[in-house]
């Protein structure tokens, strides 16, 4: 888990980095469908680290990103950890 700069996302929307939203491991994403009319856009993830849990939406698309990873918008992130840390590992499902 880590966070990035929003703005518009692989599913053709654009956001700002006070919404709960995560960009999904390209490879993932790509399983649903490529492009903005992907079926994994709008769906829903819940994600837990440190004891705490949130729930954010899948917006976006992470070339960067391993298999299971998220990269959430910057107050999805600061909601479960402090910035300061980067990157970290955490768990999520489908919500």
């Amino acid at each position: 888990m880590t966070y990035y700069a929003t703005g518009l996302g692989a599913c053709g929307w654009t956001n700002k980095d006070s919404d709960f939203i995560t960009a999904v491991a390209a490879s993932l994403y790509d399983s649903f469908g490529l492009s903005n009319g992907s079926k994994v856009c709008g769906r829903k993830v819940k994600i837990f680290y440190g004891g705490k849990s949130i729930t954010a939406t899948v917006v976006d698309r992470c070339v960067g990103c391993a298999q299971n990873d998220l990269d959430l918008s910057p107050s999805a992130f600061s909601a479960l950890a402090s910035q300061d840390i980067g990157r970290t590992k955490m768990t999520w499902t489908w919500a």
